[in-house]
């Protein structure tokens, strides 16, 4: 009977990340105002996360919804890898209250 091998993934920022470091932090987006301050250097804070499985040909998709300066943004992550798109939503679902600059420099192993 063979077994799965045990894999080992070395610690290292998620910004750093090699499925993310051309994604993160992602883009803001969303409806906004003339005048609206986009949070181009990650000071927005995390409050939400909705992970969608993909479907067909479709990448896996994460948003997150995040506030800066009063008003609602999203930061959209299409990850075609959906083992770890999931294994990213549970991680970021746990950073809800923190700035997503903040969240970027944190230690992540998988």
């Amino acid at each position: 009977m063979s077994s799965a091998p045990n894999v080992q993934f070395r610690r290292m920022e998620l910004k750093d990340h090699p499925k993310l470091r051309e994604f993160w932090p992602p883009e803001p987006g969303g409806a906004f105002r003339p005048g609206t301050e986009f949070p181009l250097h990650g000071e927005d804070v995390l409050e939400s996360v909705l992970y969608f499985s993909p479907v067909n040909r479709a990448d896996a998709n994460i948003v997150l919804r995040t506030r800066h300066a009063n008003h609602i943004h999203t930061r959209d992550l299409l990850l075609n890898d959906a083992k770890f798109a999931e294994a990213l939503a549970a991680f970021l679902k746990n950073q809800v209250g923190k700035e997503i600059r903040e969240i970027g420099q944190l230690e992540v192993q998988f």
